[in-house]
């Protein structure tokens, strides 16, 4: 097993030099990490092999299922003609809970069969976040953890080669002194098999969360909202796709497919589509449910400010909580064409909407997954809207639709991005037992 760590209490040169840069894409603020800074302290064991039984039980598979899904990987028939990754084998795996069987069960139990582990499931069915749940269906929850879980494991595999690499060239593979231990680094290629005893020293940069340091600045407190600007927000895990780039691209342009939502959302049945809400507090369930699920994930809290003029230059429309909403959001949830008279919703301008306004929709498997459309009406009703706060109010988001829409936000966004990082909750809870040591 590898292992992550480090503490410091200084901010590294190349951080330095970004504070005050001429007009920088965005801004970033570190929080909960151990000085509060883009260095922390964390440690946690992970795999040394990405392709492995212990891999999959990292990423949330009981031992039994890690090992046969492994196995039926390492079994196919061709691996040059049947390429597929492990992740895709995960992916088959799970799909069981699509099945009419396992959507009858209870959750824990559907849960079982397909051999999620205890602290998975634990977090799955944290009754805190039920209405976040079920704002989409168990199977996309559980494909959603995997895959960020996964994603999170090749971001420490790849954290961890760096500084072994940076280690060895520093040293002229001379023996490292890592925390007063001495551990040789090997070759760049020899990493996924090395089993180090020990803990190594990892310097968080920009970098390191897919961020270029030569278009970030970093903050001390958060954005200041401009004038007559609307400020929306969106919560997030900092990796949840494999093999993608982030948000910010080398040039400084804003990857807006990075930050996209693929069909099936509450007004996208076709195309994806932009959800951010202009409720702080919305966005940060949703942070808070990703922490949840994926513990050594860092999570992000994204904020935009947009322009009046860029605000009036949008088609917009609305749909709250009505008949109408019920109808359109359960032909969305299920990738359905929309009736025609939703048409001034979703197709392009000018004939559709650059811009939707309305609730958030919850309660999916229960209320719109297995019903008819002539069941709607009777069955949907105002607690399937996401509610949040001690007074239950209903969520809010904002949904760009239009291909044209989506690209001019990208270019709003440029400068007018902020995102607040949240360390994982694995680094938080060990900084807090240092800390409760240190006291003693």
């Amino acid at each position: 097993m590898l292992q992550r760590g480090g503490a410091h209490h200084r901010r590294p040169r190349a951080i330095e030099r970004l504070v005050g840069a001429a007009k920088p894409t965005a801004s970033i603020r570190a929080l909960n990490f151990a000085s509060n800074e883009m260095l922390f302290l964390q440690t946690c064991d992970i795999p040394s092999d990405i392709t492995s039984t212990e891999a999959l039980g990292w990423i949330g598979f009981d031992n039994t299922t890690a090992a046969e899904i492994f196995e039926r990987y390492i079994a196919r028939p061709d691996p040059t003609i049947n390429p597929a990754d492990l992740l895709q084998y995960v992916y088959g795996h799970i799909s069981r809970l699509l099945t009419s069987n396992l959507r009858n069960l209870p959750r824990v139990q559907a849960m079982r069969v397909v051999g999620l582990n205890k602290p998975i499931r634990r977090a799955l069915l944290d009754p805190c976040y039920d209405q976040i749940l079920w704002t989409q269906d168990l199977h996309f929850w559980v494909k959603d953890t995997l895959k960020i879980n996964y994603a999170t494991l090749m971001q420490l595999q790849q954290q961890l080669g760096n500084y072994i690499h940076q280690r060895r060239s520093k040293q002229k593979q001379k023996p490292a002194s890592v925390h007063g231990m001495s551990v040789v680094p090997p070759p760049a290629a020899e990493l996924r098999h090395w089993q180090p005893e020990h803990t190594a020293t990892v310097n968080m940069i920009p970098e390191d969360h897919n961020l270029p340091a030569s278009h970030v600045t970093v903050s001390a407190s958060p954005p200041t909202i401009r004038e007559g600007h609307l400020m929306l927000y969106k919560g997030r895990a900092a990796t949840e796709s494999i093999n993608q780039d982030g948000p910010i691209a080398d040039d400084g342009s804003i990857s807006m497919e990075v930050l996209s939502t693929c069909p099936g959302g509450d007004f996208n049945w076709t195309s994806p589509a932009q959800y951010w809400t202009p409720e702080k507090d919305v966005a940060e369930q949703f942070r808070r449910w990703a922490e949840q699920r994926c513990p050594y994930s860092e999570t992000w809290l994204l904020a935009i400010q947009l322009s009046p003029e860029f605000a009036r230059g949008l088609k917009r429309e609305e749909l709250w909580f009505s008949r109408d909403w019920k109808e359109y959001a359960w032909y969305c949830k299920k990738t359905k064409q929309p009736l025609s008279k939703f048409n001034h919703f979703w197709n392009d301008p000018p004939a559709g909407a650059d811009l939707m306004e309305g609730h958030i929709c919850t309660g999916v498997t229960t209320a719109i997954s297995r019903m008819k459309v002539e069941e709607i009406q009777d069955r949907i009703d105002e607690d399937h809207v996401l509610q949040v706060g001690e007074n239950e109010t209903k969520a809010k988001q904002c949904v760009f639709l239009s291909a044209g829409a989506i690209n001019r936000l990208g270019r709003e966004m440029r400068g007018k991005l902020h995102i607040d990082i949240y360390a994982a909750i694995q680094s938080q809870e060990f900084s807090e037992g240092l800390e409760a040591i240190a006291l003693k």
